[in-house]
C-alpha cells in the first residue's frame, strides 16, 4: 500500500502544521491503471483481502483498496481459542482512488483507519476469585482513522500547486464492569476520550534553474513556496 514516505524527528516544514515532536508522511501508491488485481492470503496476524485496477479500460483512474482483519478473533468464532481468555480482535482498513483529469489536475481521495478490542472477563465459577480483581470484566476498545482529498494542479514544468484537505482523529475507550457472587454485573467505571482533527493545507512549488552566468549560489537553489 506505501509509497515513497518521509519521517521528520526534528525540524520539518510548516505544511504539517503544529505537530510537537515528529511526522511520519505516510503516502499510498496509485492502483494499477492497466489491468484488476486482486490477492487474498492468510497468516497469523490477520485475514488480508486487496484490489486494485482501473474504473474500466479506457480510463487513467485507478482503485487500491486493502482490508484485514484478525485471524485469533475468526478462530475463537468458531470455537478454536488459541490465544486463551484474552483475544486480540481487529481490523483495519486502507484505500486510495486516483483521479486525474485532462484540465483540471490530479484528484486523490484516500483513507486509512483501525480499531481494536480486547475483553478480559472475570471468571464465573466464584470460588476461583482470591483477590478484588478477579471479579472484574474489562472492554478496552481503541480507534484511529484519518481519511482526505488531495490536489495537485501543474501550472508550467516548473510549478505546481497542492491543495490538501484531511479529517483525522482516535478515540479510546475503556469500561469496568464489577460482578456480585451471583454474578449480578454492575458498572464500575467508564472512560472515553476522542481527539479530531480537521486540516487544510496550500503548498506552491516552483523549481528555478540556475543561470549559466550566475555567480551568487543563492540563484542556484531550488525553492518550495
Amino acid at each position: 500500500m506505501l509509497d515513497n514516505s518521509d519521517f521528520f524527528t526534528g525540524a520539518f516544514p510548516a505544511e504539517y502544521g503544529n505537530a510537537a515532536s515528529g511526522v511520519f508522511d505516510i503516502r499510498l501508491r496509485k492502483g494499477n491503471s492497466q489491468k484488476r488485481e486482486y490477492a487474498l492470503q492468510a497468516g497469523v496476524l490477520g485475514l488480508d483481502f486487496a484490489a486494485e485496477g482501473p474504473f474500466h479500460k479506457e480510463s487513467r483512474a485507478s482503485y487500491l483498496v486493502n482490508y484485514r482483519y484478525s485471524t485469533l478473533a475468526i478462530l475463537n468464532a468458531i470455537g478454536i481459542n488459541l490465544a486463551g481468555e484474552t483475544v486480540p480482535k481487529f481490523q483495519d482498513l486502507a484505500f486510495k482512488l486516483h483521479l486525474p483529469t485532462q484540465k483540471a489536475g490530479l484528484f486523490s481521495f484516500w483513507g486509512i483507519g483501525g480499531q481494536n478490542a480486547q475483553d478480559i472477563l472475570a471468571d464465573r465459577d466464584v470460588n476461583r476469585w482470591e483477590r478484588m480483581g478477579d471479579r472484574f470484566d474489562n472492554y478496552l476498545n481503541n480507534e484511529v482513522w484519518a481519511t482526505g482529498l488531495n490536489h495537485t494542479l501543474y501550472l508550467g514544468d516548473d510549478t505546481y500547486l497542492e491543495s490538501i484537505l484531511s479529517f483525522s482523529g482516535s478515540q479510546k475507550r475503556y469500561q469496568a464492569d464489577t460482578l456480585s457472587p451471583a454474578l449480578d454485573v454492575r458498572l464500575h467505571y467508564q472512560e472515553r476520550f476522542i481527539n479530531t482533527a480537521v486540516r487544510a493545507s496550500v503548498l506552491l512549488h516552483k523549481k528555478i534553474e540556475c543561470p549559466a552566468q550566475s555567480a551568487k549560489r543563492a540563484d542556484c537553489e531550488p525553492t518550495g513556496l
